[in-house]
């Protein structure tokens, strides 16, 4: 386990204010020490527009965990901002459609800091979290996006060493059996539950793992200048890398063999009493209409090509369904499930076409 944390990301971090669209008032930033600031930061708390005080709007205070997002050219985090990548939407439309009083703080966290604030039942809500069945008994869940699953990233020049199927995907059990390609994975995240069982019973010492300020960006900045040969991502956080300048090399993305359903994702919230009407809340924020379009449109403008024609369909049939609702129960520890499962939010199971090449 390595750590690929530095300075200029903790001070660029310290300095990111987040502009909040939709709030009735102007942000006031939450003071936190320096030390503090290397595994969360605090962005901005604002109070959005008055509305009514129903039991599920009235929590004084909730911090939503943010995902830092590589941003800069060779992962420098240099600049002024993250960009806004799809946990900022989520952000903002569940800060303007709250309502109440309640005040709402943005703070950037790596996931190890973001799982053990989840775990210990701090008012602290996760966005951005893979939707698995295990986590279900750590969190409730508000699902939010439908995303094209992980890919293999590598850079263009040693594509042609990636074993491959006839359907252009990529084959993890012979790339760990040839030993080739040196791989890097970031400690403590998920890359959905089938890559993970998978990634369970690698070979040993077929990947390497890190610690990350962010979830992953660092990651693709080493595979660009040739510190490792692949890592997995999804296809959007790539094009949104690459768009930035984050690589000195050209990555490209490879589908994984048998790893192609997509993954559900949303606002993960300790499994309390706090957590579940904090999440029947943002489920209810999550179901406007207007809301689910804006979600559905980010998604898909962020997609290459290829991705967007291979699981365009199966996102549009996402949204247009009707958001599962989150139930109160007695207890919120009684192991209610928080919705159905994901599988089941994102049946029919259509089968993905066969992958383009790789873009």
């Amino acid at each position: 386990m390595r750590s690929l944390a530095g300075p200029r990301i903790q001070q660029a971090a310290l300095i990111a204010i987040i502009a909040m669209s939709g709030a009735a008032q102007g942000g006031t930033a939450a003071p936190k020490d320096a030390g503090a600031a290397a595994a969360g930061v605090p962005l901005a708390v604002a109070p959005p527009a008055a509305a009514g005080s129903s039991p599920t709007r009235s929590a004084e205070r909730i911090i939503w965990l943010m995902p830092q997002i590589d941003a800069t050219p060779a992962s420098s985090n240099a600049g002024p901002a993250p960009r806004r990548v799809l946990t900022q939407t989520t952000a903002d439309v569940l800060i303007s459609h709250w309502g109440g009083t309640t005040q709402h703080e943005l703070v950037m966290a790596n996931i190890k800091r973001s799982l053990r604030m989840l775990q210990s039942g701090e008012p602290a809500c996760m966005l951005g979290m893979l939707h698995t069945a295990d986590r279900d008994a750590m969190a409730w869940f508000a699902d939010t996006h439908l995303v094209p699953p992980h890919h293999l990233v590598v850079r263009s020049s040693v594509l042609n060493q990636v074993p491959r199927n006839a359907a252009g995907e990529a084959r993890l059990d012979q790339i760990w059996q040839e030993r080739r390609l040196r791989g890097a994975l970031v400690q403590g995240r998920s890359y959905g539950p089938e890559l993970d069982e998978v990634i369970r019973h690698q070979p040993p010492s077929a990947l390497s793992t890190y610690v990350t300020p962010d979830v992953g960006g660092n990651l693709l900045a080493m595979v660009g200048m040739g510190r490792a040969d692949y890592t997995f991502e999804y296809d959007f956080i790539v094009t949104d890398h690459l768009a930035a300048g984050g690589s000195t090399g050209d990555l490209v993305t490879v589908p994984i063999e048998g790893h192609a359903d997509p993954i559900v994702s949303g606002v993960a919230c300790p499994k309390n009493d706090w957590g579940q009407k904090v999440a029947i809340r943002a489920n209810e924020v999550m179901a406007l209409p207007q809301v689910r379009r804006v979600l559905k449109e980010e998604l898909l403008s962020r997609l290459s090509p290829n991705a967007r024609a291979r699981y365009g369909g199966r996102i549009e049939a996402f949204y247009a369904r009707p958001m599962p609702l989150l139930l109160a129960s007695p207890s919120a520890g009684s192991g209610a499930a928080s919705a159905a499962t994901p599988r089941e939010r994102v049946s029919p199971r259509a089968p993905s076409p066969p992958s383009p090449a790789p873009r």
